[in-house]
């Protein structure tokens, strides 16, 4: 597949944007523009990959019976991809019922979060709709250890190390993996970065958990809370407005969501409601909903992401450096507090004694840069 990273994307972008947001009033426009010969294939396919949506994108034209307007051969390429996600995530909810039962037959209750959780909660039309990483699940301060001590007698095991004393800065055990495992596995002590846990944390997820729609006593999220992660995770956390960007896959959660009628928008933290209304107001923008953006960070945000679209390969560089500015911004801040805080020096001084530790955290780096091609 061509490389797109300089070219404007924009078109493509709202057009895969629109079909991900496909309702009766704007059918007959996309179907138009397809027949028409209006869509550049090769950049839909580009922006859809880049941001996991593509077998989303294969069950919209379905369910909008647009499928047979695209061409034969992508048509068919759409469909093999949906086929092979649908049987990793059907393996991913096998491995989540075992270990669910595992933890449980330890008296520990996990929540399982982010697209797991939605999955598991019934909230896409097909099973091979969402594009998932890793499973993530909520534990708690109480359980955390024990649950990766369960885990790790049944076979998991982590690359990266961790110290004890690392838990009072960190909201997630490093990656688990076990052999023969599909998806590795984050078990959380907070659902968010230390950060932002006044807003949101273990105990208000956990005092609101509900059992999941597709496996039996199995706790997921309430769909607010669900709503409350993905934007916090997705725009605060990986810094979306700062940068002018945003996942489709992000906001194609928050609109089915929204859409499913369940969570209360009312429930956002009030120190953070101006940036959601951004976000929602750049995700309705994006899936063509009759919407006026009104609002300083609305209207600001959706003006940077334009510019992101258009100005594609300047829009990269500026956002590589800020990100790349950024993090050594951090490297200053964690070297800084380290002549302050034993626990933070003790930790860092462990880290870098751990040669793995380098080679995992650089690959991390790599991860983080290509977020942005």
């Amino acid at each position: 597949m061509r490389n797109f990273l300089g070219v404007n994307c924009k078109e493509a972008f709202y057009f895969v944007g629109r079909c991900l947001g496909l309702r009766e009033d704007n059918r007959a426009t996309v179907r138009k523009q397809i027949e028409q010969h209006q869509v550049e294939w090769e950049k839909v396919v580009w922006v859809a990959s880049n941001h996991l949506v593509f077998p989303a994108l294969y069950l919209k034209f379905c369910q909008n019976r647009l499928l047979q307007f695209v061409p034969g051969g992508l048509a068919a390429y759409l469909e093999d991809v949906y086929r092979l996600n649908e049987e990793r995530n059907n393996n991913i909810l096998r491995q989540v019922k075992e270990l669910n039962t595992l933890l449980l037959q330890n008296n520990i209750s996990p929540v399982f979060m982010k697209g797991t959780a939605c999955l598991l909660d019934g909230l896409y039309a097909g099973t091979g709709e969402r594009m998932i990483g890793d499973i993530d699940l909520l534990a708690g301060d109480d359980d955390f250890f024990r649950a990766i001590d369960v885990l790790k007698s049944y076979g998991y095991s982590n690359k990266i190390p961790f110290r004890s004393g690392d838990i009072s800065f960190t909201k997630h055990y490093p990656r688990l993996v076990k052999e023969g495992g599909i998806a590795a596995v984050e078990v959380h002590r907070q659902p968010v970065c230390t950060a932002y846990t006044k807003y949101f944390n273990f105990n208000l997820v956990d005092s609101c958990k509900t059992i999941s729609k597709g496996l039996g006593a199995v706790f997921v999220p309430s769909d607010t809370h669900k709503v409350i992660q993905n934007f916090i995770h997705g725009q605060l956390n990986d810094k979306a407005q700062f940068y002018g960007t945003v996942s489709l896959r992000n906001c194609y959660d928050l609109h089915l969501l929204e859409k499913r009628g369940n969570a209360r928008l009312e429930g956002i933290p009030v120190p953070l409601i101006k940036r959601f209304n951004a976000y929602h107001a750049v995700k309705s923008t994006v899936f063509a909903e009759q919407v006026q953006v009104s609002g300083f960070y609305s209207k600001v945000y959706c003006c940077r992401l334009n510019l992101n679209l258009r100005y594609h390969r300047w829009a990269k560089s500026n956002v590589v450096l800020l990100y790349l500015s950024g993090r050594v911004a951090n490297y200053m801040i964690l070297i800084y507090k380290a002549f302050f805080i034993k626990e933070i020096r003790q930790s860092l001084f462990y880290r870098l004694k751990e040669w793995n530790w380098y080679r995992l955290h650089f690959a991390s780096f790599k991860l983080g840069l290509k977020r942005f091609y």
